[in-house]
């Protein structure tokens, strides 16, 4: 179905990409911070990299070493983004804000 591995790897982490967006944006919606929200966001990604790495090795016959090189590619690179705006988001700015774009809880 995919044209290679390399590809179904770009469109996976652009998945991871977007999820996070969305649990930022939606954490905010249902009442959280948005930096809640990229904190939540880390384990239902090791969860989907998870079930990914299950499917290489058990539904195309990936190598177990292989599978979890790219799982570990998967999983860390839109974790350290969400890290990266976890702690952009709850960082104080010195101008006073919380971090919320200038919204204050």
């Amino acid at each position: 179905m995919w044209k290679s591995q390399g590809m179904q790897t770009v469109l996976v982490l652009a998945g991871g990409m977007i999820l996070l967006a969305l649990c930022v944006i939606f954490s905010r919606v249902v009442g959280f911070s948005r930096s809640a929200g990229a904190i939540l966001f880390i384990p239902l990604w090791f969860v989907i990299a998870a079930v990914h790495l299950w499917r290489s090795v058990t539904g195309e016959g990936a190598g177990v070493d292989e599978a979890f090189a790219v799982f570990l590619a998967i999983f860390v690179t839109p974790s350290a983004l969400a890290l990266i705006v976890w702690w952009r988001l709850s960082t104080p700015h010195p101008s006073g804000g919380n971090g919320e774009g200038g919204r204050r809880n």
